[in-house]
């Protein structure tokens, strides 16, 4: 259901590479790398760095960093007629998903010592980012009971998009909705201008909307965003008479998949809500949600039988980095 294809896509490499190639303009604007020049100048020589891990952890990034190699030699070669053997010889000891232990190597790369000293920061700050989050989802992972069905998904609340999406992916977590164009998702703010009672409606709108443009929007799958059981019951009601109706139809592999997303719900509130969506019989094909003010102190406290899925802001929007430092080998 939570798809991560788009990983592995142009799409996904090219914003990656954007946001790398910004990240080192951002720094060079407008004067370019002054400490460098005062204390190097216009030196050629070579130099080869060492990214260290500062604490344990697990990797990720490596392979946008990786990307981001080629294609910026690549750039400064068309840069720099004169000079088209510039390079970055790298060597990766370690893969995204990996652990890594406090005082190890995990990166190695030569080339031009200024070129070095003027991406190191842009390089440090996506792998820390990254393995920053990764290593949270796999630590809170590893929490939970060996047997655990819940899926652990972030949330949209991620400042670097889909490069956090990816990260948490690495740690061994879902990724939820993608972005915008990925499912529907209809939240407080779609409701508010026709009033929360009118929830059915809204629902049986988007999937009479829906049907008509299947092809084109693709929604990989359909949820709605409750904050009571009354609006819970409504809403499982209304999936379900949709459902109904498309078996009767025969159209049933046309209908997303539906799910139900118990906003800020207490433990207690989220077992009173499952109990009486058993109790009507409508909760059937239904996935349950749980979101909202959940994290790694008390996750285990919403590992409810019923519960499908746990979506946790936490992961992206606030994450601490992982420990990661880079030294300069050789002496001039």
């Amino acid at each position: 259901m939570f798809n991560s294809s788009i990983f592995i896509s142009n799409y996904y490499k090219n914003f990656v590479l954007k946001y790398l190639f910004e990240s080192i303009g951002n720094d060079l604007y407008p004067n370019g790398d002054i400490t460098t020049k005062v204390i190097f100048g216009n030196t050629k020589k070579l130099a080869t760095a060492q990214i260290i891990a500062k604490e344990n952890g697990i990797v990720a990034g490596f392979e946008e960093i990786n990307w981001f190699f080629s294609s910026f030699m690549a750039f400064l070669r068309r840069q720099e007629s004169k000079n088209n053997t510039i390079n970055i010889l790298s060597r990766f000891y370690k893969k995204d998903s990996e652990k890594i232990f406090k005082n190890e190597k995990i990166l190695e790369f030569t080339g031009p010592l200024t070129l070095i000293l003027q991406i190191e920061r842009t390089i440090l700050n996506l792998l820390q980012r990254m393995s920053g989050i990764a290593t949270e989802t796999f630590n809170l992972i590893k929490t939970l009971p060996p047997n655990t069905q819940t899926l652990i998904a972030s949330t949209r609340k991620t400042p670097l998009g889909l490069i956090d999406k990816k990260a948490v992916v690495v740690g061994g977590g879902f990724t939820h909705r993608l972005n915008l164009s990925d499912a529907i998702l209809i939240k407080d703010t779609h409701l508010d201008p026709f009033g929360r009672e009118n929830l059915n409606i809204i629902i049986e709108k988007v999937l009479k909307t829906l049907s008509s443009q299947l092809s084109a929007l693709s929604p990989k799958f359909i949820e709605i965003e409750v904050l009571n059981k009354n609006e819970a019951i409504l809403a499982a009601q209304t999936f379900q008479k949709i459902l109904h109706s498309t078996v009767q139809k025969r159209q049933c592999h046309v209908f997303p998949q539906p799910i139900i997303m118990l906003d800020n719900f207490s433990p207690k509130q989220i077992k009173e809500t499952i109990n009486e969506l058993n109790k009507k019989n409508i909760q059937e094909k239904i996935l349950i949600e749980a979101s909202g003010g959940i994290n790694k102190i008390n996750i285990k406290k919403y590992l409810i039988e019923g519960i499908d899925i746990i979506s946790l802001g936490y992961l992206t929007h606030s994450p601490k980095a992982l420990d990661l430092s880079m030294k300069i080998l050789q002496k001039i």
